[in-house]
């Protein structure tokens, strides 16, 4: 007697087929999700490099639009720079600071009318995130004949304007610099 042949699949053909298809599924997976954490890592550290010299030449513009104020004075430490600026119609007292806790530059802002009437009224954000350090040093005349300068770690208030002020900032993979030097500082 002879046996038709029937037309389908065996459990076993089906067993193996469809751990064959979970083995491919599961290598593709793992595959695209390590393809996507890198991307996004990639994109994280892009967008930062980008982003900080965007933010050094914002910092710039305002120090060139640094005026001189006698309510307002310049002052500077290696990770606080503080100095009066004309923004749109009004003086401000415009403080970059670095918040080693958060690894965060932080902008604080405070009008000069808020600052005369002593209120309390600043404006505080987080410009800057995921950063090393940042290291701020100003240039200044090394002695009374102004023919040699020298970068300083501080500025005190009762001094003028430096010369130019130099941004250093540390991240995980690079160090950024820039240079500004002031328009209305002594040298001029």
């Amino acid at each position: 007697m002879w046996m038709k042949k029937k037309n389908g699949f065996t459990v076993i053909e089906i067993l193996v087929s469809a751990t064959i298809f979970s083995i491919i599924a599961l290598g593709i997976g793992s595959t695209f999700l390590t393809g996507m954490k890198i991307w996004n890592r990639l994109q994280k550290d892009n967008f930062l490099e980008q982003q900080i010299p965007l933010t050094l030449e914002i910092i710039a513009k305002n120090l060139r639009q640094s005026i001189l104020s006698s309510h307002i004075k310049f002052s500077g430490t290696e990770q606080k720079i503080s100095f009066p600026c004309l923004i749109g119609k009004s003086i401000i007292e415009l403080t970059y600071k670095f918040n080693p806790q958060e690894n965060s530059i932080w902008q604080i802002q405070a009008d000069l009318k808020d600052i005369l009437a002593k209120k309390q009224t600043v404006k505080e954000k987080k410009i800057l995130s995921s950063l090393k350090d940042l290291k701020i040093s100003y240039l200044d005349f090394a002695d009374k004949k102004q023919k040699e300068y020298k970068w300083k770690k501080t500025w005190e208030k009762t001094e003028s304007m430096p010369i130019a002020v130099k941004f250093e900032i540390n991240t995980e993979n690079h160090i950024y610099a820039k240079t500004v030097f002031i328009p209305l500082s002594k040298s001029w």
